[in-house]
């Protein structure tokens, strides 16, 4: 058992047996060992095996990262600075990437892209992913701010390592997607599973005896609580939720939308910040351009889950009749209900 609200228990990703570890413990992305049989691993392991092994949480991943995966678009910043962008994203394959960066932003709250250039011209010339267990991060002197400090503190390299080799990327050779970071200077993000975590492992370790000695009530508040925590209220889980009325779940969606934007945002972030303006040549951010998600909404999320919008298009129709409303504004309202916006 846990001795605090800080401290948390996992399970060994080899034997099964218990480790004890906290939340300070996982935000420095520090390595667990295993007191049953010794072996080491990243938290990232921990994260997989859950996703890999309980359905639920899978379940709710997926789909915080499918509303997440949504068309995008390069917007203000010179007209030849948004042409120059959107080529090279497009070139480069980023719609593939796409699902990849998304994956690790959300399930371990940080995704890394090695930006690789061209050694004669020094273009940037490709995105590498590379895994997010591999990568820690060596900070350097606090940053002052005035005469104020903060705790932000500047990234001196990121550091890859393999089995095999260890490599040490300066900052502008990487492109850092940071999920749930509330304080912006966290150097690592947070997964959705994090706040979730000391859920799963009751869920595993207790919920098949709980259902054999009729106890499905404990189950259920587990699964809840794991969902409330990843961000994905337990209804959307459903195929048909649309019975539950369009109260209760425009209520709910703006839980869901919240937690996709917070994977969104990231990405969003980081690619206007540590990839544009050096691909660009551009050192005023006001001048850079912007990476812009399509943002999901209420509408997309009801018609999802089956929820039949006949009656509001035609009151919308009633009102385009009288004139209430022009015709531009009718298309406009249509289209969301119609999922073509």
């Amino acid at each position: 058992m846990v001795d605090s609200l800080n401290d948390i228990v996992v399970e060994c990703i080899n034997c099964g047996h218990e480790v004890k570890t906290d939340f300070d413990w996982i935000e420095q992305r520090k390595v667990l060992t295993c007191s049953g049989c010794g072996s080491s691993f990243p938290i990232h392991a921990v994260y997989d095996m859950y996703y890999e092994q309980v359905p639920l949480v899978k379940d709710a991943i997926d789909l915080i990262i499918s509303y997440a995966k949504q068309p995008w678009t390069i917007t203000n910043g010179k007209v030849g600075y948004s042409k120059k962008v959107e080529a090279f994203l497009k070139k480069g394959g980023f719609d593939s990437l796409l699902e990849r960066i998304l994956s690790d932003v959300v399930k371990y709250g940080d995704s890394y892209l090695e930006i690789i250039s061209d050694s004669k011209t020094k273009d940037i010339i490709e995105l590498k992913p590379l895994e997010a267990k591999s990568v820690t991060i060596k900070l350097g002197k606090e940053i002052p701010y005035g005469r104020a400090f903060t705790g932000e503190r500047e990234i001196e390299e990121f550091v890859v390592k393999n089995r095999s080799s260890e490599r040490r990327l300066a900052p502008t050779d990487v492109i850092h997607s940071k999920s749930r970071t509330f304080l912006h200077y966290a150097p690592y993000g947070e997964s959705v599973m994090r706040i979730a975590l000391r859920y799963i492992h009751y869920l595993r370790t207790s919920g098949a005896n709980a259902l054999r000695l009729g106890a499905g009530w404990w189950v259920d508040y587990l699964e809840n609580d794991i969902c409330l925590g990843i961000g994905v209220p337990r209804i959307f889980l459903e195929k048909n939720y649309a019975k539950y009325g369009k109260p209760v779940l425009e209520y709910a969606s703006t839980v869901l939308i919240h937690s996709v934007r917070e994977a969104q945002e990231p990405i969003e972030n980081s690619f206007r910040g540590q990839l544009f303006g050096q691909l660009i040549g551009e050192k005023d951010f006001r001048e850079i351009p912007r990476l812009e998600f399509k943002k999901p909404h209420f509408e997309m999320i009801l018609k999802n889950g089956g929820y039949d919008f006949g009656e509001e298009i035609k009151n919308w129709k009633k009102a385009l009749d009288l004139k209430i409303i022009t015709e531009e504004e009718y298309k406009k309202i249509i289209s969301k209900y119609l999922g073509k916006s």
